[in-house]
C-alpha cells in the first residue's frame, strides 16, 4: 500500500463538499483498484464521511487559513501560560480566544453558504466544541490543522484554564487583591467550564446522532452495492444463457434442415427402388415369354 498516494486522495475528497464524498471516494478507489493496488484501494474505501462540522472544519482549514493558524498559536499560548502559572497573561490570553471564536463562527457560516451548503445552528455549535478542543489538546490541534475531520473532535478533559495560585507577597493588601483576583478567575472558569460543558453534552448528542445516521448510512449504501453486484452477475449470467438459447435454436434448425433432406433422399431413394422393381418384373416377364 502506498500511503503517500492515500493521503493525496485523502487531501483531495475531504475538500470536496460532503455530499460529493462517497461517490468521489468510491470512484478513486475503483480506479486504484483497477491499477492493481487493492490494498490502497481498500484504504481509500475505509475513509469516512466527514459529518457537516467535521465538513466546515475541513473547510475553514482550506479557506481561512490565517484564522487556523492563528487559533493554533493561541491554543500554544494559552497551554503555556497554563504551564508557567501566569495569571495575568491567561486572562488576557482567554479574552482573546473568546474573541477569536465569536469571529470565526460567523465566518463559518458564511463560508457554508458561500460554498452552497448552509450549515444549522447545531452544526455551529459542534463546531464551536472542535475549536475549543484545538484550543485545549494539541493532538485535537493537530487533527483540525490537517483539514480531514470526519467527525467533530472532542477532548476528555473540560476547558480549564483555570487559576494557578499565584506566589504569595508580603502585603496585606497584596494578598486580599490577589484572593479577589482569584476569586474573579475562578468564576470566570466556572463560567467557561460550564458553557464548554453544555457545548460538550450538545456535541456529544449530536455526534451520537451523526454518527448513528453515517452507519446506516453506510449499511444501506453497501447493502446497496451488493444488490448491484447480484444484478450485474444475474444480467450476465442471463446473457450467457440467451447466447446459450440461440446456439440451440441454431442446432435444431441445421437438424431440422438436414432431417428434411434426408426425408427427401430417403423418398427418392424409395421411389427409385420402385421403379427398378418394376424394370426387374417387367425384365422376368419377357425372359418368360420367351422361353415359352
Amino acid at each position: 500500500m502506498t500511503a503517500s498516494r492515500v493521503d493525496d486522495v485523502a487531501d483531495e475528497l475531504y475538500a470536496l463538499p460532503a455530499g460529493d464524498f462517497i461517490a468521489a471516494r468510491d470512484g478513486r478507489a475503483a480506479e486504484v483498484r483497477a491499477d492493481g493496488d487493492r490494498e490502497t484501494a481498500a484504504a481509500i474505501k475505509k475513509l469516512r464521511k466527514p459529518s457537516s462540522s467535521a465538513w466546515l472544519a475541513n473547510m475553514l482549514v482550506r479557506h481561512r487559513q490565517d484564522e487556523i493558524a492563528e487559533l493554533a498559536d493561541l491554543g500554544d499560548a494559552l497551554r503555556e501560560a497554563q504551564t508557567n502559572l501566569s495569571g495575568d497573561e491567561l486572562r488576557s490570553l482567554t479574552r482573546q480566544r473568546r474573541q477569536l471564536i465569536d469571529r470565526l463562527l460567523p465566518a463559518a457560516r458564511a463560508l457554508a453558504t458561500e460554498l452552497g451548503q448552509p450549515v444549522s445552528e447545531s452544526v455551529l455549535q459542534e463546531l464551536e466544541g472542535t475549536l475549543q478542543a484545538a484550543l485545549v489538546d494539541p493532538s485535537a490541534a493537530e487533527a483540525v490543522s490537517g483539514g480531514r475531520l470526519a467527525t467533530a473532535v472532542q477532548v476528555e478533559t473540560t476547558f480549564g484554564f483555570g487559576s494557578a495560585p499565584m506566589p504569595a507577597p508580603a502585603s496585606i493588601d497584596t494578598k486580599r487583591r490577589e484572593r479577589a483576583a482569584a476569586k474573579k478567575r475562578a468564576e470566570e472558569d466556572a463560567n467557561d467550564t460550564d458553557r464548554v460543558a453544555r457545548a460538550r453534552r450538545k456535541l456529544d448528542e449530536a455526534t451520537g446522532a451523526a454518527d448513528a445516521a453515517e452507519r446506516t448510512a453506510d449499511e444501506r449504501l453497501a447493502a446497496a452495492e451488493d444488490a448491484d453486484e447480484r444484478l450485474a452477475q444475474a444480467s450476465a449470467r442471463v446473457e450467457e444463457l440467451n447466447a446459450e438459447l440461440r446456439e440451440a435454436r441454431e442446432v435444431r434448425n441445421r437438424a431440422d434442415t438436414e432431417a428434411r433432406r434426408a426425408r427427401d433422399r430417403s423418398t427418392a431413394a424409395t421411389r427409385a427402388a420402385d421403379d427398378a422393381r418394376k424394370q426387374q418384373r417387367a425384365a422376368k416377364e419377357a425372359l418368360d415369354d420367351l422361353a415359352e
